[in-house]
């Protein structure tokens, strides 16, 4: 990310629209703190929107844990992934 023409794909090292000033004032439009916090694998997050796919979905308040749903939906989706893969080799052969 450029910090001062502010496009994506170049830093200010080979930015033109730098080079094309005369004189470089150092003002800039954006600096690093656009840049995202890094998290630590492990490191709980503080928003409850962004979550690891390891933590618990969300519910409603009155919902009751069912794991055997998660259980049934992961093993369809683990057959699901199974047939297309064959068939996608079969077709391919």
């Amino acid at each position: 990310f450029c910090y001062y023409c502010g496009l994506l794909g170049h830093t200010e090292d080979s930015c033109d629209k730098l080079y094309s000033v005369k004189v470089d004032d150092d003002i800039r439009e954006w600096g690093p703190e656009l840049r995202p916090e890094v998290r630590w694998r492990g490191q709980e997050t503080s928003s409850r929107w962004l979550r690891d796919d390891e933590q618990v979905r969300w519910q409603t308040p009155n919902q009751e844990r069912d794991t055997s749903i998660n259980e049934a939906i992961t093993e369809i989706r683990g057959d699901i992934s199974t047939k297309f893969i064959v068939i996608v080799t079969l077709a391919y052969s």
